[in-house]
């Protein structure tokens, strides 16, 4: 979420603002994925964890094609670059509201889980 709010404010006309605010969203990058990877360890069996760890990450790599190409592709059709970091910034909020539904759903206990990581107990 920190992430999307430096990308939109890095929209700004003031360049000192706008590389502070890239700065603080790259932070919010870096932060995002320390806490993101605990969370398939602690949901999933282990016997499990591994191969979905690796699909994970296989996926993630895609991003390191698309993210630039869906950049240049936006920066080309708006004419600067503020609508590929709009864009960033709005990818962010979607992956931020994703990975909230998905640990709000386990909490209520919806979701498919195959250990609970405090209980350490099957459903």
């Amino acid at each position: 979420m920190r992430s999307a709010c430096g990308l939109f404010a890095s929209t700004s006309a003031n360049p000192v603002l706008s590389f502070v605010a890239i700065c603080f969203s790259a932070i919010g990058f870096k932060a995002a994925s320390s806490l993101f990877w605990p969370i398939p360890q602690g949901y999933l069996d282990a016997r499990v964890a591994a191969a979905v760890i690796a699909l994970i990450n296989s996926i993630g790599n895609l991003g390191g094609f698309f993210a630039p190409a869906t950049f240049g592709y936006l920066q080309q059709h708006t004419g600067s670059i503020t609508g590929g970091l709009y864009g960033l910034g709005v990818a962010s909020l979607i992956a931020a509201a994703a990975a909230a539904a998905f640990l709000a759903r386990n909490r209520r206990g919806d979701g498919n889980v195959l250990r609970d990581p405090l209980q350490g107990s099957a459903h």
